[in-house]
């Protein structure tokens, strides 16, 4: 049987602590499963839409792996989950929980004019993290006021004729 590797292309960003130990321990973490890992140097950009946050150390990085993309996806978000702050938490709030929610279209919805009416007075980062929220409890509750073409749900979004998504 011939083994499938798959090259793998991510990107790693942090804002939080000491962000260049953060960068190492993701890579340190990857290397221990990958193949072939090549990263770019780290640079550091504003958080977008955020003025007050820190901001981020990013580094891109490939790698190989005979692994499927699920389990590749699944070593990834253990890594963000294992990471010493947040074990740091858990352990200090043992009732705690998370969830990853996709975070498509937030900043359209926080820009417009139903986001404005629904919370005037909050600003653009606070009405997009409402929504990001909403959609853990409802998410097509939520989706639906995104327009389609500003969501991205994939790489045939596009096949689609443009007029049919406005419908």
């Amino acid at each position: 049987m011939q083994v499938r590797l798959r090259t793998v292309a991510i990107n790693i960003g942090t804002n939080l602590g000491d962000r260049r130990a953060n960068i190492e321990f993701a890579l340190a973490r990857i290397a221990g499963f990958a193949s072939d890992l090549q990263t770019s140097h780290i640079y550091e950009s504003e958080s977008w839409g955020y003025t007050s946050c820190n901001p981020y150390y990013n580094i891109g990085a490939t790698f190989s792996s005979d692994e499927s993309p699920h389990d590749i996806y699944e070593r990834l978000h253990a890594i963000d989950r294992d990471h010493v702050g947040a074990r740091r938490l858990l352990r200090a709030f043992p009732d705690a929980s998370y969830a990853i929610v996709n975070e498509a279209g937030a900043s359209v919805y926080s820009a417009s004019r139903l986001g404005a009416q629904e919370f005037p007075d909050f600003d653009v980062s606070l009405r997009s993290a409402v929504s990001i929220a909403r959609r853990l409890q409802d998410p097509l509750a939520e989706l639906v006021k995104i327009d389609p073409k500003a969501i991205g749900i994939g790489q045939y979004q596009h096949d689609m004729p443009q007029a049919r998504l406005s419908q």
